[in-house]
């Protein structure tokens, strides 16, 4: 097994290659787990600059004709790019930009509260598209250790209720996208 980074990935290969990505092989979750206030978050950590979690993929490209990528963790974060490109739903009404905006789009106004990509400005949806993406790639790996990368990524314990307070109270948590 072999682990790449693919530096190139952006939001708008996220898109454009949503045919060509598994997102449910057999050891993947339900694609509805997040809430809609997830989803919003992480939209929200993309326009404002925040570092997010990497995605993960089993490079699929010579093994299957039609299907490049397989998720092996990311699949909230690509369903809710997906579905925040669709118009499926809006900023959050209280969003605004508290960091840089990307250089492309420093002069145009920027996405506000309640706003879909397709209100955005054209400056500010380029920007959008062209965030890149932490993407690390799987190459000649097994079955067998796709599944314990899976299981390994996905091992992690959430906070619990009196963590997530005593991080928000400290101001740890506020951007925190998942």
């Amino acid at each position: 097994m072999r682990c790449v980074t693919d530096e190139r990935f952006t939001v708008g290969k996220a898109l454009a290659w949503r045919s060509a990505i598994d997102d449910d092989p057999p050891y993947q979750r339900p694609s509805d787990r997040w809430s809609l206030g997830r989803r919003r978050r992480f939209i929200d950590s993309l326009l404002n600059g925040y570092d997010v979690p990497k995605l993960y993929f089993h490079d699929r490209r010579g093994v299957e004709p039609r299907l490049v990528y397989a998720v092996i963790d990311g699949k909230q974060r690509l369903h809710a790019l997906w579905s925040f490109a669709a118009g499926e739903f809006a900023l959050d009404r209280e969003f605004r930009v508290t960091g840089d905006p990307h250089p492309s789009a420093r002069n145009a106004p920027a996405p506000s509260g309640g706003m879909r990509l397709a209100d955005f400005h054209p400056a500010w949806r380029r920007a959008f598209l062209d965030t890149h993406l932490s993407v690390v790639l799987i190459q000649d790996a097994t079955p067998r250790e796709i599944d314990e990368l899976f299981f390994r990524l996905n091992d992690g314990v959430p906070l619990s209720r009196r963590e997530r307070a005593a991080a928000r109270a400290a101001g740890l948590a506020g951007g925190v996208a998942g």
